[in-house]
């Protein structure tokens, strides 16, 4: 009974690194790809210090972590936007998108923030007049207009490593669907809400 446990969990992710690996799911995050595909766009990417509230601060930068990379975890190569205390000198992300690319496309392999930064997220979004998302997404989609790509693609959740990670983690199996079904929602929203058309295994946007 305790190999039968694990057996979906296994098939799942078997099923997941093959695709990855043969089919349509390859990673566009590797180190070549970064490198030399993404190398303009992070190289002129703007660095923004943001208007705050009392004692708080906000920022937008990008970033390549040049000692990490994984084809099979999330990329390297992501956008974020932080929240920084100006007496404690503390920094928390807020929210960050994870890049890969193509010759003419910019794909999002991942999206992070929520729940745990929710009252945060709320306070952003009240002073500047949009939610976090939104704010990144206006800033990446613009960029990768002048740096010369021709659209913006988005995986849907399905494809990625961290919503089949999500069920070895020992959570009960409601809180692992929740989670899941939480992925699914934002990274629906966000793409019907910014015009994005789903196809295949992305959302596109063509910019």
């Amino acid at each position: 009974m305790k190999k039968m446990r694990f057996l979906p969990i296994r098939k799942e992710i078997t099923r997941f690194v093959l695709r990855r690996k043969w089919g349509e799911w390859y990673s566009t995050a590797t180190k070549r790809r970064v490198l030399k595909l993404g190398k303009t766009f992070f190289d002129s990417f703007p660095s923004l210090k943001l208007k705050g509230k009392k004692r708080i601060a906000y920022s937008v930068s990008g970033e390549i972590d040049k000692d990490y990379w994984s084809l099979m975890d999330e990329s390297p190569a992501s956008i974020s936007l932080r929240q920084s205390d100006v007496n404690l000198k503390k920094n928390k992300v807020l929210t960050t998108v994870y890049l890969g690319f193509q010759k003419n496309n910019l794909i999002v392999e991942g999206i992070k923030g929520g729940r745990k930064v929710r009252s945060n997220l709320d306070v952003f979004s009240s002073i500047h007049k949009k939610n976090a998302f939104d704010f990144l997404f206006d800033l990446i989609e613009e960029h990768a207009k002048k740096t010369g790509f021709v659209s913006v693609k988005i995986r849907v959740p399905e494809t990625l490593q961290a919503y089949y990670a999500v069920g070895k983690k020992g959570l009960p199996e409601q809180e692992v669907e929740a989670i899941r079904k939480r992925m699914i929602a934002l990274y629906e929203r966000l793409a019907e809400a910014r015009g994005f058309t789903r196809k295949g295994d992305f959302y596109v946007k063509e910019l």
